[in-house]
């Protein structure tokens, strides 16, 4: 009874050290039910796993224990690969944690048999330690997604550690020999330094390739700041050209007044009233500069190519959130709209555009027409359908940061073909 309560103490103990490590790098999943279940799945395998419990072959036992690790990283909200990687991480410095015990055991003149309960407890306490260290070091640091090429290489280095330690082991506990025992014993430490070293390597190769995605991004933005520019300069352009028109035509009515030409001048002026540019131009005037320039911008860029684009607007002239954030929102929203109407050739193409500030919060909702085909990474990630690769999925990438910035929320509609993103801005000094 005494060795079942124990079993059933190292399997929890096991389970909330695994969670601890993965705690470290990931997120914890919101859906709690999942965790708490997967968390007991994982207990029940590490009391059935135990040798007093069951004799599993040591190979099957290894992948097993792997497997289970990997269950683990379920309660965790991160890249799949990356979990993967951190569960071999995890059973590497476990497996060589209890080689390093066991030879450290033999090394005295301990027997195996004693080792079991007492060894497990030193394995895990040691293991607990070393997670606590690192959560220390590396302070809840989100991993990040780095290419599948350096995972792959970094993969190996766990493996071939675990490889080396444990046929060390066997041939040093064959041996009679103490000097290969303490042989054995530097081996498990020289691979527990490069695991640590590995560690390091890691989370530093994940943040240098997050800062290259941001420095992306920036240049994707500063791009699209340029592309306002260039939007607005021809919007003032058209716009002079028409009040250079109008001058003309407003003389040319004044001249039909003066012959009471009445007939001539009414229709003249329902010419005029019919003129989109008259009132298309100022689409948005709400007195937020910043807001109508982009708005109006984007505007005359869609209806200049046949897009019939519909705005409602209700917001103060003044909002409590950083302009440079509101553009780069914005504007990657409506050219992502834009670019599905155009490229993907759509027969009725047109843009609905809301934001409403209400109590603190910025709602914003565009909808648009696209063709009904959704293009993906392979992360099942929604991208662009640009010819140019390298800027897939940057747009709606720079959106999200953003919306978590403000503590905000982003979900997106697709229903045939229509496509609508919901966003929604908290400022955080009300919030």
């Amino acid at each position: 009874m005494i060795e079942i309560i124990i079993n059933i103490f190292l399997a929890v103990f096991s389970a909330y050290i695994v969670f601890e490590f993965y705690n470290t790098f990931f997120d914890i999943s919101p859906n709690r039910f999942k965790v708490k279940l997967v968390l007991i799945i994982y207990v029940v395998w590490q009391v059935i796993s135990m040798p007093s419990v069951n004799e599993f072959h040591h190979l099957i036992r290894l992948v097993l224990s792997i497997l289970f690790v990997v269950v683990i990283s379920a309660c965790f909200v991160g890249p799949v690969i990356g979990k993967i990687i951190f569960s071999i991480i995890y059973t590497a410095l476990w497996m060589l944690i209890e080689l390093f015990t066991s030879s450290v055991y033999l090394n005295f003149g301990f027997s195996m048999e004693a080792y079991n309960i007492l060894g497990s407890f030193l394995c895990q306490l040691t293991l607990f330690i070393l997670v606590k260290l690192l959560s220390l070091f590396f302070v809840h640091n989100h991993i990040k997604q780095i290419p599948l090429k350096y995972n792959a290489a970094l993969m190996v280095i766990p493996l071939g550690c675990m490889f080396v330690s444990y046929y060390t082991f066997i041939l040093s506990s064959k041996s009679e020999n103490e000097t290969d025992l303490w042989m054995a014993i530097v081996i498990c430490l020289v691979n527990l330094a490069v695991m640590s070293f590995m560690f390091i390597m890691y989370v530093k190769l994940g943040d240098r390739y997050e800062l290259k995605r941001k420095n992306d991004m920036y240049s994707l933005n500063m791009e699209m700041y340029a592309q306002n520019l260039m939007e607005k300069e021809a919007s003032m352009n058209e716009f002079r050209k028409f009040k250079h028109d109008l001058n003309h035509k407003l003389m040319y009515l004044m001249d039909l007044t003066k012959n009471n030409e009445n007939d001539e001048a009414v229709k003249y002026i329902e010419e005029l009233i019919d003129m989109k540019p008259l009132y298309g131009m100022v689409i948005a005037d709400t007195n937020n500069s910043f807001l109508d320039t982009l708005i109006n911008a984007k505007y005359v860029s869609a209806v200049n190519q046949g897009i019939s684009f519909n705005v409602k607007l209700n917001i103060p002239y003044d909002l409590p959130f950083n302009s440079a954030d509101l553009c780069i929102i914005l504007g990657n929203a409506l050219d992502n709209a834009i670019e599905a109407n155009v490229n993907d050739k759509v027969e009725a193409p047109y843009i609905n555009l809301s934001i409403t500030y209400d109590m603190g919060n910025l709602i914003i909702v565009i909808e648009n027409s696209f063709n009904g085909v959704i293009h993906r990474d392979k992360d099942g990630n929604i991208i662009s359908s640009k010819t140019n690769k390298v800027n897939h999925g940057f747009g709606l990438k720079s959106i999200r940061d953003l919306v978590l910035k403000y503590s905000g929320d982003m979900d997106i509609e697709i229903n045939e073909n229509t496509y609508k993103l919901n966003i929604i801005l908290y400022d955080n000094l009300i919030k």
